[in-house]
């Protein structure tokens, strides 16, 4: 990786921290996809299997869930290198906030047997992400003051004020192992200082 900073003066160094933190909510996204030849039977057919989605979303107690509209969109295929029409398919998706965790297997598997035909993603997040973010920011700084110090004492040299702090954005970093990771509910915060050598 290289460094952001340019022209270094003093000490420049690299700090990261991360938490590992419970999650507490879970996203689920889903759809109601149906493929007809003709369009007007796949809006139809997509309409009526969303509302069971949706009746069976209520009666579950599941409050927060927002759906999309009906799209529709064609499928091609090839024939002798020749582009061929073959169907319409109609889609809504929905995405799903789900604070009780226990019951997600219970909310995928009665949304599929309601109609739901494809499983997008389940994301486990937290809802206290700025709050875990302001912790490890302030530890990745420990972090970078210590290697900081420990590359001053071994050079026989003492530490100034700080002249400079980086934040570096983390998508960056992405497949340094150990400094970041793209799990929402563990925030890894990296960082660069630098320091005048007294």
């Amino acid at each position: 990786m290289s460094q952001s900073i340019k022209n270094p003066i003093g000490v420049n160094v690299f700090g990261s921290a991360l938490l590992r933190v419970e999650p507490d909510v879970a996203l689920i996204n889903l759809s109601v996809a149906v493929t007809e030849k003709k369009p007007d039977v796949a809006f139809e057919e997509t309409r009526a299997k969303a509302r069971e989605v949706r009746e069976f979303f209520a009666k579950a107690m599941v409050k927060d869930v927002q759906s999309s509209r009906i799209t529709l969109s064609q499928e091609w295929e090839y024939d002798d290198g020749r582009r061929k029409w073959r169907v319409y398919v109609a889609k809504v998706s929905f995405n799903v906030i789900l604070e009780d965790l226990d019951r997600i297997e219970e909310i995928v598997c009665g949304a599929v047997n309601a109609g739901a035909t494809e499983i997008g993603k389940v994301d486990f997040q937290t809802r206290k992400i700025k709050e875990f973010r302001v912790k490890a920011r302030q530890q990745a700084v420990l972090a970078a003051k210590q290697k900081a110090e420990m590359y001053a004492q071994a050079a026989g040299v003492s530490l100034g004020r700080i002249l400079h702090i980086e934040d570096v954005n983390p998508d960056q970093l992405r497949g340094y192992e150990g400094h970041v990771t793209r799990d929402q509910s563990r925030p890894s915060i990296p960082v660069q200082l630098r320091w005048v050598r007294l």
